[in-house]
C-alpha cells in the first residue's frame, strides 16, 4: 500500500501554481527538498523561506511546519529581509550532512550552513560561502570571476565525503575535499578552464562545458550534473580532481550536441543504470497520470528509454510498435492537422477521444481541447484582429479552419 502524505495547497488539474499564500502548510514553487530520517525540509523558494517538518505521518492532509527560515514568521514574505544571516531569497538547492544544513540562497550569490538543523524560527545561519561576510549580496562579490565568488549557486550536494556547488551563473562546478566551514577555497573546478573564467559552454558546446549547471549527485560510480540550459545530464569519474571530460553525457544524441526536445518525439537514449530497476518503479510507473510516460526495456543494466506524451502506461502498452531495432516507439494518439494551409503532427494524447473532422485548439505541437465550428471560426478572426495570423502565416494566409485529417492509431 503506498504512502500518501498532502503537502502544500491543492492544485485541481495540475499545472498552475497555487496563490502565493503565506502560511506554515503553503508552498509558492517549492525547487528543493531533503529528508532525514521523518524530517522533511523543503526550499519554498518563490516565499524565499526553507520549511521543516517533523515527524510527517500516514494520512496528514497540509501539514503545518514547524520551524521556518529566512523569514521572521510564517505569514511574512520578503525577498531578502535585510539579507545577513536570516534572509533568503530564492533559496533552491538544500542538503544536509552531520545534522548541519546547507542551502543554496541563489539571488544573495552564496550558500549558507546552519551548525544545526533549528528548532527555532528565524535562526541566522552559522557560515557562508560565496561571499566575503554575511552583509554581502552581489554576484561574485561585485567584481569578476574568483575562486572565492559564486553567481546564482543553484545546487548543492555531496558525492560520498566530498562537497558540490553547482555554481550556475558563472557556468562551472566547484569542489571541496569537505564541507567548507573557515572559507577554504575550492579544489576542483569542473566546466571552465580557470578560476576567473564563465564564458557560456566555453564558447562550443561539448563534453566539458556546461550553460546552466543546476544541481549535482553523485553516489559510488560518479558525480552527476544536470545541465538545464543543454538539456543534458553529464556523468563525470567519482575521483574527479580537475576539469576534464564527461564519461557519459545523457539526453543528446552526442556530446556536442543541446538541442531543446521539439515537442515531439525523440529518437530514443540509451542510459546505463548501476543498479537493478525495482519492479515497485514499474508497478508504480502504471499509475501515473497521463502527462508524460517513459516506457522501460531493460536488458541487464541497460534501460532504454523513450519520452513521449501518451495514457497510461497499462493502457497504451499494447498499442506501441518497435523501430530501428532499438525499442518501443508510440504511434497512437498522433494525428495530422493542416492550419492555414501549413500541416503539422499534433499528439491527441491528453484528448484520446478526438475523432476525425474534429476541431481543436493546438498550442506547441499538443490538442489542448476540442472545439465546436462556431468556436473555431471565432477564435481564428480574433487572432486576425489582433495580427497574430499575419505575425505567424503571412496576411494573405487562409484562416478558414481545418479538421483534423488523419489520426494515427484511430
Amino acid at each position: 500500500m503506498l504512502r500518501v502524505i498532502s503537502l502544500g495547497a491543492e492544485s485541481p488539474g495540475g499545472l498552475a501554481p497555487p496563490a502565493a499564500t503565506f502560511a506554515p502548510d503553503r508552498f509558492y514553487g517549492p525547487r528543493g527538498l531533503v529528508l532525514i530520517g521523518s524530517t522533511l525540509i523543503v526550499c519554498d523558494t518563490g516565499n524565499h523561506r526553507v520549511l521543516v517538518f517533523r515527524d510527517l505521518c500516514d494520512g496528514i492532509v497540509s501539514p503545518k511546519a514547524s520551524t521556518i527560515l529566512g523569514q521572521p514568521d510564517f505569514y511574512s514574505e520578503s525577498h531578502s529581509n535585510g539579507g545577513g544571516s536570516q534572509g533568503l531569497f530564492l533559496p533552491t538547492g538544500v542538503a544536509t550532512r552531520d545534522n548541519r544544513l546547507i542551502v543554496g540562497d541563489v539571488w544573495h550569490h552564496r550558500v549558507l550552513i546552519w551548525d544545526a538543523i533549528s528548532t527555532e524560527d528565524w535562526t541566522g545561519a552559522d557560515h557562508v560561502i560565496g561571499q566575503a561576510t554575511m552583509e554581502d549580496v552581489e554576484p561574485n562579490q561585485g567584481g569578476e570571476c574568483s575562486t572565492a565568488s559564486l553567481d546564482w549557486p543553484f545546487g548543492v550536494g555531496f558525492v560520498e565525503d566530498r562537497f558540490f556547488i553547482a555554481d550556475t551563473g558563472n557556468r562551472r562546478i566547484l569542489g571541496w575535499d569537505h564541507l567548507p566551514l573557515d572559507g577554504e577555497l575550492p579544489e576542483v573546478i569542473v566546466g571552465q578552464s580557470d578560476f576567473n573564467s564563465r564564458n557560456e559552454n566555453r564558447g562550443e558546446v561539448g563534453p566539458s562545458s556546461f550553460r546552466w549547471p543546476y544541481s549535482v549527485v553523485g553516489d559510488c560510480d560518479g558525480m552527476y550534473v544536470a545541465d538545464a540550459g543543454n538539456h543534458t545530464v553529464l556523468m563525470f569519474d567519482l575521483k574527479i580532481d580537475k576539469d576534464c571530460d564527461a564519461l557519459c553525457v545523457i539526453g543528446q544524441v552526442d556530446p556536442c550536441s543541446n538541442s531543446e526536445w521539439p515537442y515531439g518525439l525523440q529518437p530514443q537514449m540509451l542510459i546505463v543504470f548501476h543498479m537493478p530497476l525495482p519492479k515497485m518503479v514499474t508497478d508504480l510507473w502504471l499509475q501515473i497520470p497521463p502527462i508524460i510516460g517513459c516506457f522501460f526495456t531493460i536488458s541487464c543494466l541497460r534501460v532504454i528509454v523513450t519520452f513521449l506524451m501518451g495514457q497510461l502506461a497499462k493502457r497504451t502498452l499494447a498499442q506501441m510498435v518497435r523501430t530501428d531495432g532499438l525499442g518501443l516507439l508510440p504511434t497512437p494518439f498522433v494525428g495530422h492537422m493542416n492550419f492555414a494551409g501549413v500541416s503539422r503532427d499534433v499528439c491527441f494524447a491528453s484528448w484520446p477521444d478526438v475523432k476525425v473532422g474534429d476541431y481543436v485548439l493546438v498550442h506547441v505541437g499538443f490538442a489542448l481541447t476540442v472545439l465546436d465550428e462556431s468556436s473555431d471560426h471565432e477564435t481564428l478572426a480574433i487572432f486576425r484582429d489582433f495580427g497574430l495570423i499575419d505575425g505567424e502565416l503571412g496576411s494573405d494566409a487562409e484562416i478558414v479552419p481545418q479538421r483534423c485529417a488523419l489520426l494515427a492509431g484511430k
